[in-house]
């Protein structure tokens, strides 16, 4: 029998691990049921662990939530990161800009968990502080991505870079709430043909 058999070598927690494994099952948790459902109890079944563990690792349902909003917004982030390494055309903005919206069934779920907070965040102040920080953010991505393309001189248009993520932005969201509503009429080939007639109008 080895030392670790015997139990006296401690075991290595991975803390990190656990602190994304909770923030994960508390997203598909609100995607089931909502944000104002999801309870830590909850949560902490749907991610193996006890609620004793759960509250150890974030100071209450508040912080748990924050955390979880922000992970919603960065695995969007990352994954047109990911898609598009470099913008150079605005082919490559089409191909970023539909990572965002739910054109399959994983960005459809994805799509629920992020207008979920949007309906916390028309009661709650914190909840809303959260979606501004992240609507920034995504805005700060998107003049970067305009500022890339008209060096390149695939935009043309004399809007200024701010003024078109703005507008970029917008357009994701009302696409995103039409498409969950309306799946029948919003299918992802109306939102693909939306999406480039708009990218159309910048050259």
């Amino acid at each position: 029998m080895s030392i670790d058999e015997w139990g006296i070598m401690p075991k290595i927690v991975d803390h990190d691990q656990r602190r994304q494994d909770i923030v994960l099952a508390a997203l598909r948790v609100v995607a089931r049921a909502g944000v104002a459902k999801a309870t830590m109890r909850d949560i902490a079944r749907e991610a193996g662990y006890s609620t004793g563990m759960v509250v150890h690792y974030f100071d209450g349902r508040e912080q748990l939530m924050s955390q979880a909003h922000r992970a919603a917004y960065v695995i969007v982030s990352n994954r047109i990161r990911q898609g598009v390494s470099d913008f150079r055309t605005l082919d490559d903005l089409r191909i970023a800009v539909e990572e965002a919206l739910p054109m399959d069934e994983d960005r459809l779920v994805e799509a629920q968990i992020d207008v979920a907070f949007w309906d916390e965040a028309l009661r709650e102040q914190a909840f809303r502080e959260d979606r501004w920080r992240n609507h920034l953010d995504a805005q700060r991505e998107w003049i970067e991505v305009f500022a890339r393309l008209r060096a390149t001189g695939a935009i043309g248009v004399p809007d200024s870079d701010e003024e078109l993520a703005i507008e970029l932005v917008v357009l994701i969201d009302g696409l995103t709430v039409q498409r969950l509503l309306y799946p029948q009429q919003m299918t992802p080939e109306v939102l693909d043909r939306i999406v480039r007639r708009h990218l159309d109008r910048l050259v």
